[in-house]
């Protein structure tokens, strides 16, 4: 049976539409996406307590899901060509003790994501101007910058980072090269000052090697919350025809499977990010059977 889940509820808000259409699915059948854009809000999710390698789970056991497949089997998500947009610092989707699960056609694009890009717009000693990545809100507290993102419901922050306080170096991308960057932007700050929307001035006391069209990328790595996409427990997985454009936390896990298998995956940052995942894209623990990736991009 194809079950639409336009049905349930709406494109802008799909998050609790999912839950119930997975609720109602029975083995051979496909959840269906008509081609569209869909909104998944942490505040709508559901959450389990979950541990995830390469993680602070200890710390935060508590992982949501946009989607969340348990204890089924024999079911297909198909996007159709769809873009699954995730608001929130939180897991795009989970299997969890499933079997014979197939997702395909779709592509999974955070709202805002947790990884700070900054681009160099200008530089005159140890005086640089950088731009924000579009859609990543900030503001200013005394010389402090606070990145954030903000649930539209409660008017909380799901996630916010000051500076580069959590993140224990930046990853710079100069033309097609990156490196890893101890002296990060705000290292050895002193002055600070929010120039536009997207534009902030930052001299330091320690001079920064970066050249003008370089990009800045800083992700809190001192803390992994979870992962992207979760694979638990569960046999036989087919994941084909999916464009990542990004994940946060530890990329996409396959943890304690029996054979998953990848055709026509693509890690592909859109237009306007150079980062696709906050750490691995795809990465297999303990796992047994085949591991199968192929035609596929990272």
């Amino acid at each position: 049976m194809i079950i639409d889940i336009t049905k349930f509820g709406t494109k802008g808000n799909i998050a609790s539409a999912v839950t119930e259409a997975v609720k109602q699915a029975n083995a051979g059948d496909t959840i269906f996406f008509p081609k569209g854009e869909y909104h998944f809000y942490k505040d709508f999710c559901q959450y389990r307590h979950v541990h995830m390698t390469n993680t602070d789970s200890f710390k935060f056991p508590q992982k949501y899901f946009g989607i969340l497949l348990e204890n089924k089997s024999n079911i297909t998500i198909d996007g159709d060509g769809s873009v699954f947009i995730i608001h929130g610092n939180m897991c795009a989707f989970g299997a969890i003790q499933c079997d014979r699960i197939t997702l395909k056609n779709f592509t999974v694009q955070y709202a805002c994501p947790t990884n700070v890009e900054l681009t160099v717009k200008a530089k005159k000693g140890n005086k640089m101007i950088y731009t924000v990545a579009p859609n990543l809100p900030f503001y200013m507290k005394g010389n402090d910058i606070i990145f954030f993102e903000q649930s539209p419901f409660t008017k909380k922050d799901y996630w916010k980072m000051r500076n580069n306080i959590k993140s224990w170096c930046a990853v710079l991308h100069r033309d097609k090269v990156v490196y890893r960057d101890g002296n990060q932007p705000f290292t050895g700050l002193h002055v600070t000052k929010k120039l536009d929307a997207q534009t902030i001035s930052v001299t330091s006391l320690l001079p920064k090697n970066y050249r003008v069209g370089d990009t800045l990328a800083l992700s809190m790595n001192k803390c992994r919350e979870g992962c992207g996409l979760f694979f638990g427990e569960c046999r036989n997985m087919l994941s084909e025809n999916i464009t990542v454009n990004y994940m946060h936390g530890f990329g996409w896990l396959s943890q304690m499977c029996e054979n998953v298998s990848f055709n026509g995956i693509r890690f592909q940052p859109d237009a306007n990010h150079h980062v696709s995942s906050f750490a691995d894209c795809i990465h297999v623990c303990g796992c047994k059977g085949q591991v199968d990736i192929r035609n596929s991009y990272f």
